[in-house]
């Protein structure tokens, strides 16, 4: 089992900040809206990660999936969707609350009963922790302060779980959320919290905070995190193995049940915001360089020992990721943005304007490549369309495209950090064609 946070985005009144890098910046909600609509690639739709419609242009802040078809997202003006059909369709479920406000975290102990805090950003707003025991038909509100704002929730079981935010507001339930006892932890913002069962969790923040409980919050012991940065996400594979990413595109992790860190950096500019992991060796994280509208995804296949960009660019920021299963995750952002893979997220095809003029595959650029190389095939009508790859020995190794296309002309992005140097083919099969072509890969 793989044992999840509940974080985001840093918030104060009706002008947002990115907490970490150039986080004195700021520009209205709205003007930012203008912005990302002109930096939008026009025409980009992801088929790997398929673009889902959310029936918003709100700021999604977290997606938590029950299974492959029920999940929710929650974020600004006080959304809180749900869909039980994988994401084809997406609910905006009637919270009771302000439409200002913001929600930030959420958890679910079960399919019925969940959690979502957050609240109203702006003077003396009340910022709130409010329940649903029927998957979301109703809520209450069962806790509410004026002067705090609250970033993560996590529950260990049904009636003991933990609540914090900003300036180390730290709050503990063992009754189910019928009452908050706070509690005296740090001074310093909590992002995040994750618990590996249910005496051992972990709670961090800004400036490289990371405390570590083993009698289920009682006492907090600071842990020598590696970094000085914001830690916005947790993410435990089992009782050893733990994932942290921050600030600067940081990445923190231990194996020794969260006593030591080691940090990895590949780059300064993105702020990661979201890490998860599907089994023990592979894990994603998202994250975005706020004021430009970037964007960035990654993983690893190694258990965090290397990790490997598979999308970067400008466009609607990302912030959250979550996986069902294996194959199945779902990725959220601003303006609405909700994308969906279920081939494990590991391909991007983007449909370029134009007609097509006929069956075509082209040969890959750059080629030879490391690791990464664009495959481009073009078909002039709607029908099933399957591009894999496959070893010189004729075994498969990747399937990148494998369901009903429309008709156009179209860029595979094919990434092979996994795979050995070494002479592999690529098949593209449709109605009435097929095609075969060779490429080098090259270490």
């Amino acid at each position: 089992m793989v044992y999840r946070n509940d974080e985001v985005l840093c918030l104060s009144g009706k002008k947002y900040f990115l907490s970490g890098v150039n986080s004195g910046n700021t520009i209205s909600r709205k003007m930012r809206k203008i912005i990302f609509f002109f930096l939008l690639f026009p025409g980009l739709a992801f088929s790997q990660w398929i673009q889902q419609n959310s029936g918003t242009y709100s700021f999604l802040s977290k997606v938590r999936m029950i299974d492959a078809s029920t999940g929710y997202i929650i974020g600004d003006s006080s959304h809180v969707l749900k869909t039980t059909n994988g994401g084809a369709n997406w609910t905006n479920l009637q919270t009771g609350t302000s439409h200002d406000d913001y929600f930030t975290g959420i958890h679910f102990v079960n399919a019925s009963t969940g959690y979502v805090c957050g609240g109203f950003m702006n003077g003396s707003g009340t910022s709130k922790i409010l329940k649903t025991t029927d998957g979301g038909a109703n809520w209450t509100i069962q806790f509410q302060s004026p002067t705090e704002f609250y970033f993560a929730i996590c529950f260990v079981n049904q009636n003991t779980g933990f609540n914090g935010g900003y300036d180390g507001k730290f709050y503990k339930t063992t009754d189910g959320g019928a009452s908050w006892n706070g509690m005296t932890v740090t001074g310093v913002t909590i992002w995040t919290i994750a618990f590996v069962n249910q005496t051992t969790g972990f709670i961090a923040g800004d400036l490289g905070m990371l405390r570590r409980t083993t009698d289920c919050g009682q006492t907090w012991s600071l842990m020598p995190s590696a970094t000085n940065l914001r830690i916005s996400s947790l993410c435990f594979t089992d009782a050893q193995h733990g994932y942290a990413v921050c600030d600067s595109e940081t990445v923190i992790r231990t194996t020794d049940g969260g006593l030591n860190w080691t940090s990895q950096r590949h780059g300064t500019v993105i702020g990661y915001e979201s890490v998860c992991f599907v089994n023990q060796n592979t894990g994603f994280a998202v994250g975005n360089w706020w004021e430009v509208a970037t964007y960035k995804l990654i993983r690893t296949t190694n258990a965090g020992v290397n990790w490997h960009t598979l999308a970067q660019g400008q466009g609607d920021p990302y912030f959250d990721i979550s996986f069902a299963n294996e194959n199945t995750g779902w990725i959220a952002g601003y303006n609405g943005l909700i994308l969906k893979t279920t081939n494990g997220g590991t391909t991007f095809i983007r449909n370029e304007i134009g007609v097509a003029d006929g069956y075509k595959l082209e040969q890959n650029y750059p080629n030879p490549f490391n690791p990464s190389t664009k495959i481009s095939f073009s078909v002039p009508k709607n029908g099933f369309v399957t591009l894999k790859v496959y070893d010189i020995l004729g075994k498969e190794v990747s399937t990148l495209v494998n369901e009903n296309k429309p008709a156009g002309n179209y860029f595979v992005d094919f990434y092979a950090s996994a795979l050995s140097s070494g002479i592999y083919l690529y098949k593209i099969e449709t109605s009435g064609f097929s095609k075969t072509m060779k490429m080098l890969l090259v270490k």
